[in-house]
């Protein structure tokens, strides 16, 4: 899994890795036709696997790992893939457990469990997204130094008037504790500095941040670029950068 080396001007840095049990309960064999091919001196047939591949963890991951799944499925029809998403610390815990093949993380798997239980698991890099805060369509603020972003998630900003907007109280749509994309943008907004970290509201995965942000007045939260929608929110910038790669 990559290195947490976010930029804390550009939030670019939403690691991503799958953490996985060595070994993913597939069984290769060869075709049935690998013998006869043989025997007349041609290539064997390539290898299939079949069996299944369960998954859990992070929502951020949701939409590369069902893509993938899929594409996998289709290529390999001996194989089941299926799986959640409900955070990092979950997928870390579960595959560390053994009741999952591949848990999905945006952190160090260090960071989530025992010793014990990481060294029995294995680290595949899959891909860096960036990410970054999200306000409500009617919010009229649209960039935010990062002491005005610990002001807010803190709690010692808590009226848009504050920061430029409009006088209105600020919602603030937190993820749960266990979630990775929370500790990383944690980490990008307050590094080493203890906080009470909190919000009006704490959501499970990303898709409810995405759904609730649709719906809710003055609020700001924070995503993946894969879930930004612009439809529903805006993205906002982060002491003048512009919320892309």
């Amino acid at each position: 899994m990559l290195d947490q080396a976010y930029s804390r001007r550009q939030f670019l840095g939403l690691a991503g890795g799958f953490a996985s049990i060595v070994g993913l309960g597939l069984v290769g064999c060869g075709g049935s036709g690998a013998s006869d091919a043989a025997d007349k001196g041609s290539a064997a047939a390539a290898e299939s696997v079949s069996g299944e591949v369960t998954y859990d963890g992070a929502s951020s991951f949701q939409a590369l790992v069902e893509a993938a799944a899929e594409k996998f499925m289709d290529a390999n029809p001996d194989v089941s893939v299926s799986g959640s998403g409900n955070g990092s610390g979950k997928g870390l815990t579960a595959v560390a457990a053994g009741t999952v093949t591949i848990g999905n993380s945006d952190v160090f798997a260090e960071t989530k469990l025992e010793a014990d239980q990481v060294k029995n698991l294995v680290d595949h890099e899959v891909a860096v997204v960036g990410m970054g805060p999200v306000v409500s369509k009617n919010v009229t603020v649209d960039d935010l130094s990062l002491e005005q972003l610990k002001g807010i998630f803190s709690g010692q900003i808590t009226n848009w008037k504050e920061v430029g907007g409009d006088d209105a109280k600020i919602v603030v749509l937190n993820r749960k504790a266990g979630s990775g994309t929370r500790a990383t943008f944690e980490a990008a907004v307050f590094g080493d500095e203890a906080v009470d970290f909190k919000g009006d509201a704490e959501l499970d995965k990303s898709g409810d941040v995405q759904t609730q942000m649709g719906s809710t007045d003055n609020a700001i939260s924070y995503l993946d670029f894969s879930h930004f929608d612009d439809s529903k929110f805006n993205a906002i910038k982060v002491e003048g950068v512009e919320p892309k790669s």
